[in-house]
């Protein structure tokens, strides 16, 4: 069964691997090593791709594939909105600052490389500043207000 096609969109990042077949060796010598760089390179260049780091071990690189940063963070959006007790439309019909929002959107920032742009406009939650404010903040009461805190 073919796998499915990876979800694709601006500023997606990707883990990339390849295995040697039944642990083979992939590369032959280290002259073997730098023409794969230097055919990374060239496609970088032509795609305009940014590699963020690598590692090119005998019969590998990378590691399995995984989802991708976006399946991850939609993954944890439902976990959180079952976890609420939420629909999609309650959470486009809760205000911005909603203390359930800051909570999924504190863990999309732990558990994920997505943006706080894309983070805002998931949860609706307004403009990639007024999230990164809500989760730099800390929560302050008034004298017997309980409170709960915004940043652990």
């Amino acid at each position: 069964m073919p796998r499915k096609l990876r979800i694709q969109y601006p500023g997606a990042m990707y883990h990339v691997m390849n295995r040697g077949d039944q642990r083979e060796a992939i590369f032959r010598d280290d002259e073997d090593r730098q023409r794969f760089l230097a055919t990374l390179g060239e496609a970088c260049q032509k795609t305009e791709w940014q590699v963020h780091a690598y590692c090119l071990m005998n019969n590998h690189y990378g590691a399995e594939r995984q989802e991708t940063g976006v399946q991850k963070a939609e993954r944890i959006v439902g976990e959180e909105l079952g976890r609420l007790s939420w629909s999609e439309e309650e959470l486009r019909g809760r205000p911005m600052g909603h203390p359930g929002k800051v909570v999924i959107a504190r863990r999309l920032r732990q558990e994920t490389v997505m943006s706080l742009s894309w983070i805002a406009h998931r949860l609706g939650m307004g403009t990639w500043t007024y999230v990164s404010n809500l989760l730099n903040a800390r929560a302050v009461a008034s004298p017997g207000q309980e409170v709960l805190p915004l940043c652990q």
